[in-house]
Parts: C-alpha cells; structure tokens; sequence
C-alpha cells in the first residue's frame, strides 16, 4: 500500500512544490535523486543528496536562500563552487543522516508549514551534532540514540537560543514513530525535560533599547547628511555607473586601459565624495558606494516608518504614494507582510514622513539605473508586487566580477540584503554611530533602572553606540508620541512631522487603521501601529516620572500641587505600578507650554486658543510649573508688543496674556504662603 507525504512547507503561491515521498517503496530515507526544491518552472533546483539545497526559489522576492550541509566549515559563503576535497566515509555517512533528518522534518513534522527561517534553526543544530559526531567518531544515529552521548551534547550549548533550538527539534523527533519514521529509538525522553528547564532558568533576554534621544538625533541627522551629500551628486554618480557598464564588455586584460576608475570620478566630480566616504576608485568601489546609499536609504525608511529590516528589505519599487490635503501631504508606503497566508503575500501599508518619501525617491533612482543595466523597467502591477524590489541587487552590475550564480526562473530579481554590521559597510557605519556619553547612560537607566547599564560592554562611555536596525523600530514608537517624553529640540523638529501622521492614521478608530491594518489581527500584532499605541502609555508615565514625580522645582495648579504635597510627604512612587495605571487608562500625561495635563481622555477646556490658556483659571487636571509658566509670560508679551493696539488680535493675545500673568501671581502667593508656614 502506497503511503504519499507531501512537503509542509511556508511557500508562495505560484512555487513548485518538490517530489513527494512515498515511503512504501522508499524505505525510511528518499533516494538520493529526489528533487527537494524546485524552481518555478518545474526544473530541479535541488536534489537529497546536493551538499547544498537551493531554497531561493522558495523566497517570495527571490533572494538567495540556501540549506548548507558542510557542517565542518564555519562559513557558507561560496556555494557556487564545487567542493574541493573529497568527503571521509564517516563526513559522507554523517551528511547523507542530515539529509534524512531534513527530509524527516520537511515531510513528516506535526503542526504547522515550515519557514526557512524554521528549517535552517533545525539544520543549524544538526551541523553541531554533526560537528560533535564527527569528532567522536560516531553516526547520527549512535549519538540520537545515546541519552549519555546527548547529554554530553548538551552540555556543551552555552546560550539560551542554542538549548533552545535543540530542545525544539528533540521535541518534533519525539513525536514520529520511532519504527516507521526514525528507524531507531531516542534516547532523550528524560533529556527533553531538563532541557526546557535549562531554557526557563536562562535570565530573560535583555529588550533592545530605544536610543537615547541625543544619540537618535544624531543618527537622523546623520542619515539626512548622507542622503544630501548623494543628493548632490547623484546624476553624476548615475553617469558614471552607465559609463562603467558600457566597458565590461572589454576583456577583462584589456579593460585596464579604457578603465582608469581614478580618472573617470575626476571627470564626473567625484573625486571629493568617494574621499570622504571612504569610497576605493575602482569599479568594485562604484558599487560598494551604490550599496552604502541603498542602506543609508533603507535605514531611513525604517527610522520614518518603524518597519522591521526584512519589511524595508522587501518593498517594491512601486511603494510611494501620496494624498494631497489643502497645506499638507500624506505619503504611505505600501509593501507586503513577512508572513503568508495560504502561499499568498498579504499586504499592508505604512505611514511616513517627507523625510522617508525622500529616501524612497533617492531609492528609486538607483534601482532605475540598475534595472537599465538589467534591460528591464520596473512596471506597476497589482498582483506582481514583489517582481520589483527597491532596493535591487547592485551585483547585477558586475563591477565586482560576474555573477557566479544566476536565478533565471526566478519571479523577482534580487535584493541588497545589507546589514550596518557587516564588514563591507564599516566605513558606513563609523558615520552613523555616535559616541556614548554619561548623559546616555543616565537616559537609559530612566527607560530601565533595573538593568545594569555600567556593567554592559555595549553600552560603555567613549564608545560608538552599537547601532542595530531595529532600534529604530522601538525608538520610533516610545518617542513619536505627544506624550512630551522628547525634550532635545533637535529630535522634536526631526519627529514632528512623522508624529503627527502616526497620530492621525494608527489612533484607535482611526479608519485608516481598521480598513488597512486592524482587518486581520495577525497582521496588527505584527505592524508597527500596535507597537506605537503599547509604546503610548509607556511614553507617558515616563514623561509623567520625569517632569513630575522627579520635577527639581515646586509644582503649581490643582493637579500640580496634589502632587507636590504627595513628595512634601515623602510619599514613594512606585515605578511598576504608575507604569500599569497609564496602561489600564487610570492615568494619563502630556506636556503643555506651561508644565503639563493629567486629564484622562480629550481635553474640553482648551476650546480654539492655542496656548490652552482657559486651562489656567479652574482646571483640575492642570499641573504648572514657573519656569515654564514665565517663559510662556515672555513670548506672548513679545507677540503682543508687536501687534497694532487696535486690532482684535491684540485684545485677544494681550487677555491671554493678562490670564498667564494673574496665574503667576496665584502661584507666587501659594509658593509665599508655604514659605512662611516652614
């Protein structure tokens, strides 16, 4: 009787799946020609026993995805060319026994399709175990078998996401039959046990931080240089990219000659930018500093929107669009999710800023010229959304050599998946990192006073911040808030814009938010608008902490002064607990022109003035402070000094301003009275 397993796997819609396995006549492996991958054509992409498995064919926007077998090498990086050593018998039986075991969890695994992402933490632990077979001399099967062996194994993983991934992959293979599926029994039902509770006794993972401030300022700022420098020079630098394609067809031996790269940037006007970029002159250089920009770009993407790497990574050439309003313009980016649902991409949309539609724009200028050099235009279409990316491989201009491979049954050209860490992007990267200073340190343990921020090796004054792509994503969210948690002037000027639009279209009832993001709940767990409305309540009871429990001088105002009286008492605030009131609505802050509102819920007092002067006379909820209070008196005497007597604006600027005055007064005459009662 015929027993067919088909591959459980996360793919699109349109990808060929590959062989099924009928284990009746196969036995408890495939043959070693069984096709693992396919392209979308049909054509093998891979077969069981391949050292390396092309998995491209499966990435929904056709970047190079491989499953690697050398469990012996560190790095995977040339899998375009063959091997250069002939395998041992025992590296020959350990590879062929990994093999198996991927083909056990592609076609036999219980629950849920299979990612990647999925598959290569499974293989990832199958390369130490095959690493750790090898040097005792034993098979897969010797050391699955042996709960000595398996622990000694285990003993070894020193990190919570290697016990981790271990303890999942034992607990998918306890669950076949150890007859029909392993061929063999486990030895590690006791091991699995203590595993997991290797893996809960792990300290929890330390959250990434949002930036401080000071340093989130400087990075947007820095980003905002490099996109204005490329700006600049970007016709040229484009010129010079079709000048260099035109000579690749000239023999590598010749090309020497016609290509003087050194002279070339003279003739263009670069000589200066690729110097202080750090830029080689060379055609390798050229596109090294095509790839720079393309991260610069993305970066600033994900700082404007708060999307994660792989959602910047993937958005389409067609992204941007825009809604004109009378004075204003509204710019949206639409791209797809990480996840699928039925091997469909599902999409979605972001908000931005004119600072993320800028780096879309200088984007699409570079993805236009690399898409001539390809032959193609990149052509809108709504159910090709990923053929196009934005930021498109700049390999495909060959500066750096041909291609060693290439996916021509692909649906989609390839992406520049750049990291800041990596080593192509150092001088990038010096940039764009400030150096940390005390004041840094001090705002961290603000956000989060039980972390030991002195003793963290990442964190160290004098040092350049560890910058890391989704530091954006949380900063964005607890900053871009009107919570008054942004004091630097610098970073309020370059968020206000961006907080302005996260305000109008991620608000609770927004209909943006319902009609775009909140029609799936999967899909509003992911995006950033979930993020930005948990960050609210954070972002305020921090502000709150700051402006008010610790205020340095005496607070005014119904509100102000119940809370003066708390500290007068010497009443301790719990950090916790004023955290879970904001979060359950018991609580609320925002930072006003003369110190700050403790309403719940929209203010009725305010009404068309600006200043929110009414607030002043009888509100309960206002909290004033002189510093602030007096500053505010000094701009609005120097706005009613420059207005004509007779004219209604100045009747009405002078009684605002008469109003802050007698509410000075009020709060003089209670600070005099405390006095004379000490």
């Amino acid at each position: 009787m015929s027993r067919m397993f088909q591959a459980k796997l996360d793919i699109p819609e349109n990808a060929a799946l590959p062989d099924e396995w009928d284990v009746a006549s196969t036995g408890l492996a495939p043959p070693d020609d069984f096709v693992v991958s396919r392209y979308a054509n049909g054509v093998a992409a891979s077969t069981l026993a391949d050292i390396y498995w092309n998995w491209t064919p499966y990435d929904p926007d056709g970047r190079p995805r491989w499953l690697c077998f050398d469990y012996w090498q560190k790095t995977t990086s040339r899998i375009d060319r063959p091997m250069r050593q002939r395998m041992s018998g025992l590296r020959s039986r350990i590879v062929a026994e990994t093999q198996r075991f991927m083909a056990l969890l592609i076609y036999k695994k219980r629950g849920a399709s299979l990612s990647f992402s999925s598959l290569t933490d499974s293989l990832s632990v199958l390369r130490l175990m095959g690493q750790y077979s090898e040097k005792h001399e034993i098979g897969f099967e010797d050391l699955w078998s042996s709960s000595a062996l398996l622990e000694d194994f285990c003993s070894s993983l020193d990190t919570k996401t290697a016990v981790s991934k271990v303890a999942r992959l034992m607990g998918v293979l306890m669950a076949m039959n150890p007859e029909t599926d392993l061929g063999f029994t486990l030895g590690c039902a006791e091991l699995f046990a203590t595993l997991q509770k290797r893996v809960s006794d792990f300290p929890a993972n330390r959250q990434t931080p949002p930036m401080p401030t000071r340093i989130y300022s400087s990075v947007l700022t820095a980003l905002n240089t490099e996109l204005s420098d490329f700006d600049v020079i970007s016709d040229c630098y484009l010129a010079l990219v079709a000048r260099l394609v035109a000579l690749r067809s000239i023999p590598r031996g010749d090309r020497k000659s016609f290509c003087d790269v050194g002279s070339m940037l003279a003739e263009h006007g670069l000589t200066e930018y690729f110097r202080e970029k750090g830029i080689t002159p060379t055609m390798h250089g050229v596109s090294s500093g095509l790839s720079d920009i393309q991260t610069v770009c993305r970066l600033t993407v994900q700082a404007y929107t708060g999307m994660r790497h792989s959602e910047a990574q993937m958005l389409p050439y067609h992204c941007l669009s825009a809604e004109k309003r009378p004075g204003v313009t509204h710019y949206f980016l639409g791209g797809r999710t990480t996840k699928f649902e039925n091997g469909r991409i599902r999409r979605t949309q972001w908000v931005t800023s004119k600072e993320g539609a800028r780096a879309v724009d200088i984007a699409r200028r570079v993805a236009a010229a690399i898409y001539e050099v390809i032959g193609d235009t990149p052509h809108q279409a709504d159910e090709r959304i990923s053929r196009y990316p934005l930021f498109v491989a700049t390999s495909y201009l060959e500066f750096a050599g041909r291609q060693t491979y290439q996916v021509v049954t692909q649906d989609a050209y390839l992406t520049s998946d750049s990291r800041l860490a990596s080593p192509p992007f150092a001088q990038l990267s010096k940039r764009l990192r400030p150096i940390i200073n005390e004041g840094d340190i001090r705002e961290l343990e603000e956000i989060d006073p039980h972390r030991a921020w002195g003793d963290d090796p990442d964190y160290g004054v004098g040092q350049a911040w560890s910058l890391r792509s989704h530091q954006f994503r949380r900063s964005l969210a607890l900053y871009a808030q009107r919570s008054g948690l942004v004091s630097l002037p610098s970073l309020r000027r370059q968020l206000q814009h961006i907080t302005r639009e996260m305000s109008l279209y991620y608000s609770k009832g927004s209909v943006f938010a319902k009609n775009f993001i909140e029609d799936d709940p999967r899909d509003y767990k992911e995006h950033i608008c979930k993020d930005w409305r948990d960050a609210k309540p954070v972002s305020e009871a921090m502000a709150f902490l700051r402006d008010i429990v610790f205020a340095d001088e005496p607070l005014f105002g119904a509100a102000g002064i119940f809370e003066q009286q708390k500290k007068n008492r010497g009443q301790i605030v719990d950090r916790a607990i004023t955290l879970k009131q904001f979060q359950k609505g018991l609580t609320a802050y925002k930072a006003t022109p003369f110190g700050g509102c403790v309403k719940v819920g929209e203010c009725d007092k305010t009404g068309l003035r600006m200043m929110g002067v009414l607030c002043l006379q009888d509100c309960k909820n206002i909290v004033i402070k002189l510093s602030k209070l007096n500053r505010a008196i000094d701009q609005q005497q120097h706005l009613v000094n420059s207005l004509e007597q007779s004219s209604i604006t100045y009747h009405l600027e002078k009684d605002d301003l008469d109003s802050m005055i007698a509410a000075r007064k009020r709060c003089l005459e209670i600070a005099n009275r405390g006095s004379d009662r000490g």
